[in-house]
């Protein structure tokens, strides 16, 4: 079934929920600019234009 002007986008982050790995360069034990701390994240949009 198509709707015209509908668009539906599902995603996950870290869908199996692991820890980042630790780093003793950073103070809070993790590299925060390649790791992301809060664990599974699933997110989704829906945008319809008419």
């Amino acid at each position: 079934m198509t709707i015209d002007g509908l668009e539906l986008i599902v995603g996950a982050e870290n869908i199996f929920d692991e820890e980042p790995p630790f780093s003793n360069k950073e103070t809070e034990g993790y590299d925060f600019s390649t790791h992301d701390p809060r664990g599974r994240f699933i997110y989704g949009r829906v945008n319809w234009r008419f």
